[in-house]
């Protein structure tokens, strides 16, 4: 058994990145051939050995204060044999101690083998004041650039840069540090100063540079294991909306369309190959090795413009590098092998044998994954999808298939490469785009392609894309396929719609059944039907409809009335929570403090926003989307809760009301329901955002709550409860319930019930399966749907 050592984590604001890299990497390396051992950096760089299942948190700071606990310490002389007892070791820390070169230091100090860059490369790299000028002497095309410190802050020779080089805009960003990080625009002095001295606190050296205004590139170079350098198609990044803004750390990794990223970039061939020859010379240049990504931009004039070079590029599961392999043809395992199997055949390594083979698809039963949809999770719904079919591929028994429904409810089957897009509006806008790819550039990436070694299976442009309706394809499963999973969230999706579909048509799915569905969909009949059931210790405050229908008719002066007809049917004085009665549990959803903040929500659904701007009510730091279209909206008194802090891995806690945020999910088989293991959920705002719940990297759960915050008889009593609520809204095979559970009085309010949870990457429903004894792994639960549906239909 080959044996990798993976390390993730580190010091820097990019340690979420490094988690979901760490945990992509998880799910496509290990296998048959090789085990996967991971290994944790804290904050002070203090290395610990995790289990493997910590990977699937949704921050370190899900598990970072409790790594005493959860992980072994590993002195200097332990961590050195540790990874020598690895056959190689894989870093995916970004950021400082990663990219900059320390950690590749010990890795050579010690002897380790390990994949990337040595440290003199990284280190030349990094830095980007430094690897501007190394570029500058080598007479390669740079953008003009200051370095900022502390002594020349407010100096003459800034000025002048300022006057000579910045037309309108310029950019400020750290010398060392993400190219998305602490990254400002400016457009005047003031603001250049303003932002120079809140900086220059966290960062020793600040780079100025003019905006440019240009296609803006990425790259990523590898060696296959020949050691040729191959450049992988250049992804064009179009920021939406405001061309003069830049590709911020949200619009790279959270789930919103604010860009649309084309791979390969729209250029023509010539100007493609002149791009790859750039920065392949620019990995010669730098002495780089295995892989790297380089961001820039396309000038016609220059050519390629190197603005950014990352020593490790990201691999969370839809990072740029991957996108760009799978345009050649490469699954995610692929390129993995090829990646470990190049740095083994450097060292004079035995590699491990592949990790992909196409005979690997003989016998399995083939699985239809749908995601996608016109819902305000629609985003969710494609990360949810796309983790399913890609977790399913590492499956010896199941062969999915991805399946997207679009907006107008179309449902088309994606080639490996657009199932990787970012948003469902991404997805929609490439699939003609994708057969009409000119010949020259087909031929370009197949070329590319044949230097990789693509496996036939996901050779591109090989199926003409057509779309089906949702009847068609309902007609299509009940003759090719046994059983469709659902991946699909909101909306026709999880109200029950589908699911009478496939029901009719005798065809088996994940999930409840269509009248659970609709009557978890519905909060306001979930609050009815368990104010019904009288459950004790549930309580269910009264929720006050909002009928949109009397807004078109009767305008904003409507609503001059509403906020003490609210105070009167809820008994309740405010503040409260807004949120659409059969829609997802994040979109949408503001507090309301007082009548103005209810006309002001009013008035954006007359203007049709298609997003509240951030900050627009309180504590509401981040857009939240909502449906213009919406019906009905509930409203709700607001629960204020506990105040829970993790910072720099210490828990800290404050009693305000003894309600805390929890959410649970739920089993059931044959009538039998099991509540798996609670997670609580901290808020850094006044509402759980969609990125929070669902985005790797943000957010926060704590998974088992710590026995602090609730004890093991106030955890036996949640479960018992969950399950009699679960039985009450007759949920089938699995949900997950989001509560308030009050410490003091022990009384659960349930938000909502979820009939088809989340299946991002790093779910809460995958830390709580992994919390359970036996544990259920992400892959075997996934597994456990599908196979626990087709025993009940008789296939095996």
């Amino acid at each position: 058994m080959f044996t990798v050592g993976l390390i993730c984590g580190g010091p820097s604001a990019e340690r979420g990145i490094s988690l979901n890299s760490a945990r992509s990497v998880l799910d496509h390396l290990q296998g048959s051939h090789i085990s996967v051992r991971a290994f944790f950096v804290d904050i002070y760089l203090d290395f610990y050995a995790i289990a493997t299942e910590q990977l699937y948190s949704n921050t370190p700071s899900d598990f970072d204060f409790k790594l005493s606990s959860v992980g072994t310490k590993l002195d200097t002389e332990m961590l050195k044999n540790t990874l020598l007892q690895c056959d190689m070791v894989l870093p995916v820390i970004h950021g400082s101690f990663g990219e900059d070169g320390r950690l590749a230091g010990l890795f050579e100090q010690w002897g380790v083998p390990f994949v990337g860059n040595s440290s003199q490369a990284s280190a030349r790299a990094y830095q980007k004041d430094r690897a501007q000028l190394h570029l500058a002497t080598n007479k390669m095309p740079t953008l003009p650039y200051f370095s900022i410190q502390r002594e020349n802050c407010q100096s003459k020779d800034l000025m002048d840069f300022w006057s000579t080089y910045v037309n309108d805009k310029a950019v400020l960003k750290p010398a060392c540090g993400g190219s998305s990080i602490d990254v400002y625009v400016v457009d005047n002095t003031n603001t250049l100063f303003e932002h120079i001295q809140d900086m220059l606190d966290r960062h020793e050296i600040i780079l100025l540079q003019p905006f440019y205004r240009g296609t803006e590139l990425t790259i990523t170079v590898l060696e296959n294991p020949q050691g040729d350098l191959i450049a992988l198609p250049a992804t064009a990044t179009r920021i939406l909306g405001d061309e003069d803004s830049i590709f911020t750390y949200r619009a790279k990794y959270l789930p919103s369309y604010s860009t649309h990223n084309h791979t390969p970039a729209p250029l023509e061939v010539s100007y493609l190959k002149a791009v790859s020859a750039a920065v392949k010379k620019i990995f010669k240049l730098f002495g780089l090795r295995d892989c790297a990504r380089f961001d820039g931009w396309y000038d016609e004039e220059q050519g390629f413009i190197c603005n950014d070079i990352n020593p490790m590029s990201g691999l969370e599961e839809s990072s740029f590098f991957f996108k760009q392999a799978a345009c050649c043809g490469l699954s995610h395992a692929a390129v993995l092998s090829l990646l470990l199997r190049r740095a083994c055949i450097r060292q004079n390594i035995t590699p491990p044998k592949s990790l992909t083979n196409s005979s690997d698809r003989v016998n399995k039963t083939s699985i239809p994954v749908i995601f996608g949809g016109a819902s305000t999770e629609r985003q969710v719904s494609v990360m949810s999808g796309r983790n399913v079919w890609l977790k399913l591929m590492q499956s010896t028994t199941y062969q999915p298939i991805a399946f997207f429904l679009d907006r107008n409810q179309q449902i088309w089957e994606l080639p490996y490469t657009l199932a990787l897009h970012h948003t469902v509006e991404e997805i929609e806008a490439d699939l003609e785009t994708y057969q009409n790819i000119s010949a020259p550039i087909r031929s370009y990436i197949h070329e590319l392609g044949d230097q990789l070694g693509t496996f036939l299976p996901y050779r591109p442009f090989q199926k003409t894309l057509k779309p089906q309706s949702l009847s068609q394809f309902v007609a299509q499963c009940s003759s090719r396929f046994p059983f469709v999973f659902l991946a699909l969230h909101g909306g026709i999706g999880e109200d029950g719609t589908i699911q009478k579909l496939l029901t009719q048509a005798d065809i088996s799915f994940n999930g409840s059944l269509s009248e659970a569905s609709y009557l978890c969909m519905n909060k306001y009949a979930t609050r009815t039907r368990l104010r019904d059931s009288n459950i004790s210790h549930v309580h269910c405050p009264k929720q006050f409809i909002w009928h949109v229908q009397n807004l078109s008719e009767k305008g904003i002066a409507s609503v001059k009335s509403l906020w003490s007809d609210l105070c009167q049917e809820t008994g309740y004085n405010g503040p409260f929570i807004i949120k659409p009665m059969r829609d997802g549990c994040s979109s949408g959803i503001v507090r309301l403090n007082c009548s103005k903040d209810l006309e002001n929500y009013a008035q954006m659904l007359i203007n049709a926003v298609d997003s509240i701007p951030a900050n627009t009510f309180f504590d509401q730091p981040q857009p939240v989307e909502i449906d213009s279209d919406v019906a009905q909206l509930l409203i709700e008194p607001y629960i204020l809760t506990d105040v829970i802090h993790i910072k720099e891995q210490q828990l800290s806690h404050q009693h305000v009301t003894g309600w805390l945020e929890l959410t649970v999910v739920v089993s059931e088989k044959n009538g039998i329901y099991q509540s798996l293991t609670p997670s609580i959920t901290v808020s850094e705002s006044a509402v759980l955002s969609v990125e929070e719940k669902f985005q790797g990297g943000t957010g926060i759960n704590l998974t088992p709550p710590p026995s602090e915050l609730v004890d093991s008889t106030d955890l036996t009593h949640i479960k018992d409860i969950i399950i009699q609520v679960a039985q009450a809204l007759g949920i089938q095979q699995y949900a997950r319930i989001d509560i308030f559970f009050n410490t003091s009085t022990r009384e659960i309010l349930v938000i909502e019930a979820n009939s088809l949870p989340a299946l991002t990457p790093s779910t809460v429903l995958f830390q709580q399966a992994l919390c359970e004894k036996p544990a259920y792994k992400p892959l075997a639960f996934l597994e456990k749907l599908i196979s626990d549906r087709l025993v009940e239909v008789g296939v095996s």
